[in-house]
């Protein structure tokens, strides 16, 4: 009879059986049976840095394939995530079965969805999915909900009702006015908005939103504290966030000088700009600058833009560079989740690092490095490879390559004889063919 296991998981002690872990494929099967090494603390229990809180649903329902979910959504959604974490399908679908059925989704607060900013009003409005309704509600100063003003006869409406009826035909947003819009605020008015494709097509019901009016074809834009200037024309040129924001009475947030204020690092604003008036635009060979640009394009849903980035990282030298194409994990805990959950064979290419924080060749001198950019090319359409660094705490200083197939370890040579990768490689295919 095999002895109890102890897990320290997140400073909680936890005690269980070897059959219990390995009773289901995934984490724990790939943690017991394989000859990764696993972390452990001072006392040797196996250390899980996880929270402790629902690890005791997770061992139930591995002692017994099955396990009761509390009511509470939040909870449920709680131990969804370690389910997900420890690679147990069954109990994540236990957990997306009671929030369908739970009483909970009956609430309203739980189904609907808030706007926070008109910035995001304007991008729901600008790619929708569905025809879009938003409903803009008042809020005192004290934080409560407020009926708009001399109405006893009007009758709210039943918000859980309301959903019942429209969110399976439109999109339903809930947004909250802004008191410190004087007008909004002193008519304490709800209102109700139509929009399709762009268009407002009604805003009415409770009363109508407070658009911006361009008075003239130039256009001020303070984007994060700098100012640019640019034309309606240039701006509306593409549908999106621009567009959108300027063909609808959406309200727009102003600075103190009456500029269009956009929440938003202006470092590359020059860039989309140039975009949007020539329908291209040169990019920096800077990896790093031109996502900054492509993660702005998408803010400004301005795909075109977006693609220009796409091809220009994928023809970019920098994609050449072996540092942009390496996966790395950081512990032995992603050694287990990857080798648990494949989609391909698995390389695992263990370095050696300094304390001094330089990768380290083999101490063998007459060993020939290979070259990674090689080696990717060669392996990594065929293989999931990945980089670990090895844990000079374990006295580990020798680089080795680890090769792992459905779960099992087939071969972890060091790369300290004349023994070339390759030759490892092709050991591994003939193994598992």
């Amino acid at each position: 009879m095999s002895s109890p296991i102890q897990l320290d998981v997140g400073g909680t002690i936890f005690e269980t059986s070897k059959s219990t872990l390995t009773r289901f494929d995934g984490f724990f099967k790939t943690m017991l049976e394989t000859n990764v090494p696993v972390e452990r603390n001072q006392s040797g229990h196996i250390f899980l840095d996880r929270d402790p809180t629902h690890f005791q649903v997770i061992l139930n329902f591995m002692r017994d394939g099955d396990v009761d979910l509390p009511d509470s959504e939040e909870t449920v959604k709680k131990i969804s995530r370690e389910a997900n974490y420890f690679l147990l399908n069954g109990l994540m679908e236990l957990c997306n079965q009671k929030l369908k059925n739970s009483a909970v989704n009956n609430l309203p607060m739980s189904r609907m969805k808030f706007l926070e900013t008109y910035d995001q009003v304007l991008r729901v409005i600008a790619n929708p999915q569905k025809p879009v309704i938003i409903i803009y509600y008042v809020v005192s100063h004290d934080g409560l909900i407020e009926k708009p003003l001399g109405v006893q006869s009007h009758q709210f409406f039943d918000i859980t009702q309301f959903l019942d009826k429209y969110e399976n035909t439109f999109d339903v947003y809930f947004k909250q006015l802004d008191y410190k819009r004087k007008e909004e605020y002193r008519r304490k008015s709800w209102h109700l908005g139509c929009y399709y494709k762009n268009n407002v097509i009604s805003e009415s019901a409770f009363s109508c939103g407070v658009g911006i009016v361009m008075s003239s074809s130039i256009i001020q834009l303070d984007v994060g504290g700098t100012l640019f200037k640019t034309s309606k024309s240039t701006l509306t040129r593409f549908d999106g966030f621009f567009k959108t924001m300027l063909e609808t009475s959406v309200p727009v947030e102003l600075d103190q000088s009456g500029h269009i204020f956009i929440d938003r690092d202006p470092t590359h604003f020059q860039v989309i700009l140039n975009y949007m008036r020539d329908d291209d635009v040169d990019l920096p060979d800077s990896e790093d600058a031109v996502k900054r640009i492509s993660r702005e394009a998408n803010f400004y849903l301005l795909h075109g833009l977006m693609e220009l980035c796409n091809q220009k990282l994928k023809n970019s030298a920098v994609k050449n560079l072996p540092m942009s194409r390496m996966k790395f994990l950081e512990t032995y805990e992603q050694v287990l989740r990857v080798i648990a959950n494949p989609q391909k064979p698995v390389i695992l290419v263990y370095y050696s690092v300094s304390a001094y924080g330089f990768i380290k060749k083999p101490e063998r001198a007459n060993f020939t490095f290979f070259n990674i950019s090689e080696f990717l090319d060669k392996y990594e359409n065929k293989f999931d490879v990945y980089f670990k660094q090895l844990d000079h705490k374990r006295n580990e200083e020798n680089w080795h390559l680890g090769c792992y197939y459905k779960h099992d370890l087939i071969k972890v040579t060091e790369l300290t004889s004349y023994v070339t990768p390759d030759e490892i490689i092709a050991k591994f295919l003939e193994k598992i063919k």
